[in-house]
């Protein structure tokens, strides 16, 4: 996403939280990707005791505050955004490289 598409995404949630048809296409949307995280995170040798589904419920909960984070913290700006969320994506699967940890 670049700042534009994501500047609709925020509005589009802002909005769903109010409107009935709205806010079921965010759940449901929601529940879709998540869905797909947890199938990714099933294969991966995720560390001892990381579910696929808590391990999803956190990377759906970084994507999330990373991307809104970026877009009002110009400190952390996207490409750094980016990093955190790839490094911590990995340290979820369990195929974090040692020694390249958050940056």
């Amino acid at each position: 996403l670049d700042k534009s598409d994501l500047a609709i995404t925020l509005e589009f949630f802002g909005v769903a939280v109010h409107d009935k048809a709205l806010h079921a296409t965010k759940a449901c949307f929601d529940r879709t990707v998540k869905a797909w995280l947890a199938h990714t995170f099933s294969d991966a040798p995720r560390p001892r005791g990381v579910t696929a589904e808590n391990a999803s419920e956190a990377a759906y909960a970084m994507i999330v505050g990373l991307s809104t984070s970026a877009f009002f913290d110009e400190r952390l700006g996207f490409e750094r955004a980016r990093a955190l969320l790839a490094a911590t994506l990995h340290n979820l699967a369990g195929t974090a490289v040692p020694g390249e940890g958050l940056p």
